[in-house]
């Protein structure tokens, strides 16, 4: 599917549940994931279809500058989406790292409170432990608001 059918898909916010194909010019089908063909009127392409016909006059060399610049936006709007994807994955992998260092800092607080109500005196090295994974939290959760502010500018 190429980019704009894509964002077509994200703006309507559904989901893909087959395909439209092309035999011949004018002659088209709708695939359904289950595997019905559905063969659509010749008409249901409006402009698009018609559209083709317009390059008709379009001399060599201009139609190869077009696919050339179609080309160039096609392999950019690739770079974005690998960007996004990128970004994506960072910011998943940043979130369970934040929810792990969490957790592990709310174990530690637990057995301290458990030493402590028994009278035992916790350890120096767990309370150390403990206040570096709470640093570690805490800049972690900087650097995914850094990360979100310099997405959303």
């Amino acid at each position: 599917m190429n980019y704009i059918a894509k964002k077509k898909v994200e703006q309507l916010g559904s989901n893909v549940v087959g395909v439209i194909v092309q035999k011949e010019p004018g002659k088209l089908a709708a695939i359904h994931d289950s595997g019905r063909v559905t063969w659509l009127k010749p008409d249901v392409a409006g402009p698009v279809d018609q559209a083709s016909d317009s390059w008709a006059g379009t001399d060599a060399q201009e139609m190869d500058a077009l696919r050339t610049i179609a080309e160039q936006q096609e392999r950019l709007l690739s770079v974005l989406d690998s960007q996004f994807l990128a970004r994506a994955v960072n910011r998943e992998l940043l979130e369970r790292q934040i929810g792990e260092a969490e957790d592990i800092a709310q174990g530690i607080g637990l057995e301290l409170e458990a030493a402590e109500s028994r009278g035992a005196q916790a350890s120096p090295e767990q309370k150390a432990r403990r206040m570096t994974l709470l640093t570690q939290v805490h800049a972690l959760k900087r650097l995914r608001e850094n990360l979100m502010g310099a997405e959303n500018s």
